[in-house]
């Protein structure tokens, strides 16, 4: 039976474990952030539950310490777990849906189940808290730049079951791709069910084309910051020695947009008034 002083400890480190949590996260660089609302009960998690005089008794009920298991929570009570049809199955009661609950609900469902089927004689003679988070599978896949594609599968508890948690956990950082739930989508809580599917896609590149007197071609343009017209030609290779006359010009062909035509003189001394968009056509002449 535990003693008052093994109760007293348990409680010390529900209130203390999420603090000493919250004290390494600026730390931790490979924490996965995880959904701060209350979890919802579904299939798999397991619950610390006591009925007094019916499952156990308030004064010797089991106590639960984690130590060095990472998925198991402080609790007293009996471990129950949440069935595949999302019930509780438990003594001299109907099966108890309980999929979407909160665990303060399942608590008071739970208290009113029994009361109202007079096994209990009086309310608050249950206690019921959460020991295990349920677990999810995830596959990630991540379509990367140049066609190739990486797929990863993940294990992540209910509360870590998001978009941002699935991608954390299969270290598939890509800070400019399209993150989705292909199969099947988040619910409204924004957590993902068991076996989902993410993807990750990648921009498609973005390109650039030169000619006259700039060497003809295809050129990448930089993700993650702008090019200017000069840096433009730099790319090209410079422009070409040869032609009766100077290159005094740059002409800019652009999609939905007019054709520009400018001095280099102006492209020389004021190069970041002229950036380069996708599919822009470059042409000195």
């Amino acid at each position: 039976m535990p003693s008052t002083k093994q109760h007293s400890r348990l409680w010390l480190c529900v209130l203390v474990c999420p603090l000493v949590c919250l004290s390494g996260f600026g730390r931790n660089e490979r924490i996965i952030a995880a959904d701060v609302r209350p979890h919802r009960l579904g299939p798999g998690d397991v619950l610390a539950i006591v009925v007094h005089g019916v499952i156990g008794k308030f004064g010797d009920a089991p106590v639960v310490f984690p130590g060095e298991r990472q998925d198991l929570q402080p609790a007293i009570g009996y471990p129950i777990q949440v069935q595949r049809d999302g019930c509780l199955h438990l003594p001299s009661l109907e099966p108890l849906n309980v999929t979407g609950l909160t665990v303060v609900e399942a608590k008071q469902a739970v208290d009113r189940a029994y009361t109202n089927a007079e096994i209990l004689r009086r309310p608050n003679q249950v206690m019921l808290t959460l020991m295990q988070r349920r677990r999810v599978q995830v596959h990630v896949l991540h379509d990367q730049l140049g066609g190739a594609s990486r797929a990863e599968t993940v294990q992540l508890s209910a509360d870590q079951a998001t978009l941002l948690g699935a991608v954390a956990a299969a270290e598939s950082f890509d800070r400019d791709a399209s993150v989705r739930a292909l199969k099947p989508r988040t619910g409204e809580s924004g957590r993902l069910p068991d076996s989902s599917v993410v993807q990750l896609q990648a921009p498609r590149p973005a390109y650039f084309t030169t000619g006259g007197r700039l060497a003809g071609g295809r050129h990448l343009l930089p993700r993650h910051q702008p090019l200017d017209a000069l840096q433009a030609i730099a790319a090209a290779g410079g422009i070409q020695p040869g032609g009766v006359l100077p290159a005094l010009h740059l002409t800019i062909v652009r999609r939905n947009a007019p054709t520009s035509r400018v001095p280099l003189r102006h492209v020389l001394n004021r190069p970041s008034q002229y950036l380069i968009r996708p599919g822009d056509h470059l042409i000195v002449h």
